[in-house]
């Protein structure tokens, strides 16, 4: 008591007018009076605990109150002591704040994907696809076709698969309009011959993948994407057997929709703000680990509670919490998560180190807690861009970060602060050069380990399937294929690397899965005489091919004729107003025509 009473008469003496606010060693009065009090507290518990020893050593048994024990267990715990949400703590500042979560080796790697080899891209793009949710996709279309109209539809396995291959297609090559891709000026044979418009028309009407009738009213509102639900559990399943990586970042992903649902979110600072929401899991590179379609806080909770998580008040957790506590079991012990600040809390990084994960983010000006007294941005900026400050909580279970740019950036982490210091380049407008600006440790990881639910929604985006529909469920379902693709070209580009093998592209990966699913009949077309065997179909001889245009008829000298065989002699002359039977085709057009002293079509046809 004597030493406590000598510090604060040793403070109040002291002359306040001199410490100015820029002062590192001298932060402000309140904030030097907490640091005091607690040098007091830790040196009467340490002289509490020497006399504890003394008077065991004589044989005399000293009781402590439950409190003490209580708060004295807790501070030597550290960051895996039990929650302790109520109490009021402090800050103190620590730029050398750094703390290692112990990674769980054994179970550190979950995934089974340790193939050497580089696969094709189809089968790194069925490995998101079973055959039984193939299987339950043509199934449920066809018995949804059947409800509607009164009458069956013939569509198997393989013609799903053309569906999706053309679908593949037509993200890449982008026609305004569906129908362009079967109309004669613009017609496109891979898609046109793989599949009629009428009948590509019927399994967009009709796309089902489970049949709701099978659920009662309680199990169709406790899960409002049960439609869905068979294809959404078959690709997350292959996302949770790829590798987990010790850095990991959580982030929203929106399916654009502007069609009416109450599943329908408002995103605002999105490319598309309006549609579907999804929490996606994902690794520094892109791959998408884990994902969880949003249907409400509720629910979400509902899903935290199932993770088998005892947390105390889980249902106060915010949307932002949840969501990352719904992933805490998809990855192991010692996982570092990256998020922004929608999701950052100081109870968020409270729960996560109880759990021994780190857990980095940017953190809303608001949610800093009042004891935090960090530099002010007007002091900061006075010190120079790049200058920061940074505040750890007595107990170490955080640190929260503020750096200037061009404004104050605030980073809450329970593993990193400011050092060790790295330099990244700035542009400056007023000398027109490149600056080199000092970074904190925890913006410097934050940068890297952050962006990888941007880059698989990057990879999205560019090939989008542009199939228009009312129908949430069909938007869902086409996402989820694209997701799919992408998941697999970021598998595909990783084995190349460890190969050392030439990569192809994000485009030219899905053309090759759509030109594997789509028939290779149809892709051969063009180097083969399959019009000879359209002619034997009754069916395929409605769906012949249009005549080419006059500069390619007459663009050179390499018209000649070629003798067709024997059992095609019932071939009729494609010249317009001649219906005659004919033995001569033009490779070149790929027309058959008459060649005759009665019927000179072959030369009429190639005159300019």
């Amino acid at each position: 008591m004597e030493e406590y009473q000598r510090l604060l008469a040793e403070f109040s003496n002291s002359d306040l007018s001199s410490i100015s606010d820029d002062d590192d060693d001298w932060p402000s009065s309140p904030l030097r009076r907490r640091e005091l009090f607690h040098e007091l507290c830790a040196n009467t518990e340490s002289s509490a605990s020497e006399s504890d020893e003394e008077n065991n050593r004589d044989g005399n048994v000293t009781t402590r109150s439950p409190e003490v024990t209580s708060s004295t267990a807790a501070a030597q715990t550290g960051p895996s002591r039990n929650l302790n949400t109520n109490g009021c703590h402090h800050f103190r500042r620590n730029i050398n704040f750094n703390h290692r979560f112990t990674v769980d080796v054994d179970n550190h790697f979950q995934g089974t994907n340790f193939q050497s080899t580089v696969l094709s891209p189809v089968d790194y793009f069925m490995a998101y696809l079973s055959p039984e949710i193939l299987d339950a996709m043509t199934l449920e279309t066809q018995k949804k076709y059947m409800s509607k109209k009164g009458k069956p539809l013939s569509l198997t396995v393989d013609q799903m698969k053309k569906f999706i291959g053309i679908n593949f297609l037509m993200s890449v090559l982008k026609f305004p309009r569906i129908k362009m891709y079967w109309q004669k000026k613009t017609r496109i044979s891979v898609i046109a011959d793989a599949m009629s418009r009428d009948m590509f028309s019927v399994i967009i009407a009709s796309l089902k993948v489970f049949d709701e009738s099978l659920l009662n009213a309680a199990q169709r509102k406790s899960d409002r994407f049960h439609k869905i639900r068979p294809l959404i559990d078959c690709v997350r399943s292959r996302c949770l057997e790829l590798d987990r990586p010790q850095y990991v970042s959580v982030d929203e992903m929106i399916i654009p929709f502007t069609g009416r649902t109450h599943l329908k979110q408002f995103t605002p600072r999105k490319p598309n703000p309006h549609g579907l929401k999804i929490f996606v899991l994902a690794s520094s590179d892109g791959q998408v680990l884990d994902f969880e379609f949003f249907q409400g806080k509720e629910d979400l909770l509902l899903n935290v509670q199932r993770t088998g998580l005892h947390l105390p008040e889980w249902g106060t957790l915010k949307i932002g919490e949840a969501a990352v506590l719904r992933f805490v079991k998809s990855v192991s012990r010692g996982t570092s998560f990256f998020f922004d600040r929608f999701f950052t809390t100081p109870k968020l990084l409270e729960i996560l180190s109880s759990l021994g994960m780190g857990a980095t983010g940017t953190m809303k000006k608001n949610l800093v807690p009042k004891q935090c007294r960090l530099k002010t941005e007007n002091q900061l900026k006075r010190s120079g861009r790049g200058s920061s400050d940074c505040a750890v909580r007595d107990d170490s279970a955080f640190c929260i970060t503020v750096w200037f740019d061009k404004k104050n950036i605030i980073l809450a982490s329970n593993e990193h602060s400011i050092q060790p210091v790295s330099t990244c380049q700035r542009w400056c407008k007023r000398e027109k050069r490149h600056l080199e600006v000092e970074r904190p440790r925890v913006v410097e990881l934050y940068n890297s380990k952050m962006g990888g639910v941007d880059i698989i929604d990057q990879v999205i985006s560019c090939y989008r399937s542009a199939t228009r529909s009312a129908k949430f469920t069909v938007r869902a379902m086409l996402h989820l294929l694209d997701l799919s693709c992408a998941n697999a070209w970021l598998e595909y580009r990783k084995d190349c690397e460890k190969s050392s093998s030439v990569t192809m592209d994000s485009m030219d990966f899905k053309l090759e899965i759509a030109y594997s699913l789509i028939s290779e009949e149809v892709l051969n077309d063009d180097n083969s005489e399959s019009e000879i065997s359209e002619e034997h179909d009754d069916i395929s001889r409605k769906r012949t091919r249009p005549l080419p245009i006059a500069a390619k008829r007459t663009n050179s000298a390499c018209h000649m004729p070629d003798a067709l065989p024997p059992y095609a002699s019932r071939m009729r002359c494609r010249y317009p107003g001649c219906n005659g039977r004919t033995k001569f085709s033009c490779k070149s057009c790929k027309v058959f025509l008459c060649l005759s002293y009665e019927r000179n079509c072959y030369s009429l046809f190639h005159l300019p």
